[in-house]
């Protein structure tokens, strides 16, 4: 994982490169937050594939993230989908993830 962007900028506090495949994640200044906005963690967590579950959420907490849901395997200690979320410091949840069908749709994809 990359950080990209130290500082606020444009109302993007921190920016970061979650993965080789660039998927990225912002840390936007809550004044860009629509009226009514909740200070709590909610809504949909939507998760990201990352290449190492551990050091990817060390790295999130490390950056100011504060952990949602710990390591969680769904796999019935396969290790095949494994789990984990942070909240950043504005609220939003963002998961995490190791899960071999999305490895395999990218192999697929890559022949």
């Amino acid at each position: 994982m990359q950080q990209t962007t130290k500082g606020q900028k444009n109302g993007i506090v921190n920016s970061w490169v979650l993965s080789p495949t660039l998927m990225w994640q912002a840390i936007i200044d809550s004044s860009y937050a629509p009226e009514g906005y909740s200070t709590k963690p909610s809504g949909a967590i939507a998760h990201w594939h990352v290449d190492d579950l551990k050091t990817t959420l060390d790295r999130l907490i490390a950056m100011g993230a504060t952990e949602y849901q710990p390591i969680t395997d769904h796999s019935q200690g396969k290790g095949t989908f494994v789990t984990a979320s942070v909240a950043d410091p504005f609220g939003n949840i963002l998961g995490i993830m190791t899960n071999i069908h999305y490895l395999d749709i990218l192999k697929q994809r890559n022949s």
